[in-house]
């Protein structure tokens, strides 16, 4: 009896391990045009054009978290930064990054194993410091923004520590020809 008791102790420890395993899948910058009595459709960027201060269209980025495990990932914490790369208004010198100016945090209550969640950023939207804001004062001051960059990690958990990745995606900036504006 003992003997079988140990057998099926030690089959346990062979068995796979369920647990969740959330992870940042995928990032991309995507723009929309309004359009009178239709809905915003976003299309994937990989650069911005703006007009002085202003960004035509809505900005945003999206990120796909996935769980690859065999349980469902809960409390799943998205933490993330935007920053500029400011350059002088007149000239071609390259920028400098700045601090970031704004940082924050989404939410995903749940995902369930072997899914995927899409989680939009609006730097629009941000409770620091929205991006338009942040332009027009950077403007002000004699300073352009040649690159933008958005850097996102999923909150650590004690268990997942050392498997922490942050991922960064940058959107270079132009300004619009003055036949465009």
């Amino acid at each position: 009896m003992k003997k079988a008791a140990g057998l099926l102790a030690l089959s346990f420890l062979f068995l796979p391990v369920l647990h969740a395993e959330a992870f940042i899948e995928s990032m991309h910058w995507q723009r929309a045009q309004p359009a009178d009595g239709q809905p915003l459709q976003y299309r994937a960027i990989h650069d911005l054009t703006i007009a002085g201060a202003r960004i035509e269209g809505r900005l945003r980025v999206r990120v796909v978290i996935k769980n690859r495990g065999d349980e469902d990932a809960e409390g799943i914490v998205l933490l993330y930064g935007l920053t500029a790369r400011l350059a002088p208004l007149r000239g071609r010198e390259p920028g400098v990054w700045a601090v970031p100016f704004a940082t924050d945090e989404k939410r995903v209550p749940k995902i369930a194993p072997h899914q995927s969640v899409e989680v939009f950023i609006d730097p629009a939207r941000s409770t620091d410091l929205p991006l338009s804001r942040y332009l027009q004062r950077a403007n002000r001051a004699g300073l352009r923004t040649d690159r933008l960059k958005l850097q996102a990690m999923l909150f650590p958990r004690p268990d997942v520590v050392k498997s922490v990745r942050m991922l960064q995606r940058e959107l270079p900036v132009s300004e619009a020809k003055e036949s465009e504006q």
